[in-house]
């Protein structure tokens, strides 16, 4: 089997386990929405029962787990796989190399049916391997209680608003549980941005009631092991930060205030809106530290992230180093010798109302206004909040307008910079 055929079958095989999540979701909702009698829908679940893929997917495993008990079958075993911070791997056991990884829309869902099925079978380990998932995903988030898309969010698929959806359900059944009022703030937070109840993660909630008797408590809270995933985060109270080594077409980096943000950044092999072919190849394990030779040092004031990974869609390796010291926040990034940089962009996604280039030029969002030409300081504004981005001089620098809303992660510009033989590193200084 030559590498293309490998890469197709692995396409083929998360093709086919997509299509299967999708029936059975259906499935659910049709049970819990009472869509058809009951007879109909157990035929439908035989039916998927025969096609059935290893446990180690965990997230149809849950959905068969579930739907066994609402249609009465016979009871499946279940077990959970998880790292200790709470991070777990939708397939633990490789067969879909893009699904190593904690994908933040369905290791929300995997955590909310693992809480849901806990309830429902009386098992505590379900139940504290959700909460668990839920304070991993809180660890993940911004400074205001909203997600960096940058994390393991691949770009061809990614919906904002259903990652608000799962992270809303995650949230409020670990609210239920526990009766932390923590839960409650971020699940009030995500609820804006996409929840709809009459959708199937609003059917799903109603199978944990608001108020338990005793309500559940750990008897710690898991240290989250970003290093594990090669995960730098970091936050003050008026910015966040975090800069990831593991990814499957998602990004490395992303830079978050208020109003205005780097929604997203890494490498592009052109054409430069194909998002296909956007971020980096880097996946985790259950059963091996994959990340031991990071450099990966955090303090309260100061962090420092460097490592290697690979480029999506193209046989380069990438190093990347993330610093924040003395107040400055230092990315760069360097090619790997001797492989061709051809077609190949260092882009970021820049959310905000206006781009000043150089303090000579705007360009507005919304506009059709674009720039090429070479590298200036940007300033990044909207309202009275700024970030800037000073690159190295001398580089080639593209700034093109797009759609924003639930593409390109809200983003309102992308901005380039072209690799070549003669520039294969980049330097960004980010305030």
């Amino acid at each position: 089997m030559t590498v293309l055929d490998e890469a197709q079958t692995i396409s083929d095989l998360k093709g086919e386990v997509d299509q299967y999540l999708l029936l059975l979701r259906d499935l659910v909702w049709r049970v819990l929405e009472g869509a058809e009698d009951h007879s109909g829908l157990k035929k439908r679940l035989g039916q998927l029962l025969l096609q059935r893929y290893p446990s180690d997917l965990q997230l149809p495993a849950a959905y068969l787990v579930l739907l066994s008990h609402l249609l009465k079958f016979e009871p499946f075993p279940i077990q959970t796989q998880q790292m200790h911070s709470g991070a777990a791997c939708l397939d633990a056991l490789g067969l879909i190399k893009g699904a190593q990884l904690p994908e933040p829309a369905q290791l929300a869902e995997l955590g909310s049916l693992w809480m849901i099925l806990g309830v429902h079978l009386k098992n505590e380990t379900l139940i504290y391997a959700g909460i668990k998932v839920a304070l991993w995903q809180i660890n993940t988030l911004d400074h205001r209680g909203l997600p960096h898309f940058s994390l393991w969010s691949p770009g061809a698929t990614f919906h904002p608003a259903i990652l608000a959806a799962s992270n809303h359900l995650l949230f409020t059944l670990a609210y239920r549980l526990t009766s932390d009022p923590g839960f409650n703030q971020v699940a009030q937070i995500q609820k804006h941005y996409g929840w709809d109840p009459s959708t199937l993660a609003g059917k799903l909630l109603t199978l944990v009631p608001e108020k338990i008797s005793a309500p559940f408590r750990l008897s710690h809270k898991p240290f989250a092991e970003e290093m594990t995933v090669g995960l730098m985060k970091f936050a003050t109270p008026q910015w966040s930060m975090a800069c990831s080594l593991s990814g499957w077409n998602s990004g490395v980096f992303s830079y978050h205030k208020n109003q205005v943000a780097i929604v997203n950044a890494g490498p592009q092999v052109t054409p430069l809106d194909d998002l296909e072919k956007f971020g980096i190849d880097r996946t985790c394990s259950l059963s091996s530290r994959n990340f031991n030779e990071i450099i990966w040092e955090k303090t309260a004031f100061n962090f420092r992230l460097k490592g290697w990974t690979k480029v999506f869609a193209h046989p380069s390796w990438m190093q990347v180093e993330a610093t924040y010291t003395a107040q400055k926040l230092k990315l760069s990034c360097h090619l790997q010798e001797g492989k061709s940089a051809d077609g190949l962009a260092m882009v970021f996604y820049a959310r905000c109302d206006q781009l000043g280039i150089g303090g000579k030029e705007t360009l507005r969002a919304g506009s059709l206004e674009r720039y090429q030409g070479k590298s200036l300081p940007l300033e990044l504004q909207s309202e009275s909040e700024k970030i800037f981005i000073e690159p190295l001089p001398d580089l080639e620098m593209q700034i093109i307008p797009v759609a924003g809303g639930e593409h390109f992660w809200g983003a309102h510009f992308l901005i380039a910079f072209p690799f070549a033989e003669e520039k294969n590193s980049f330097e960004f200084l980010i305030r």
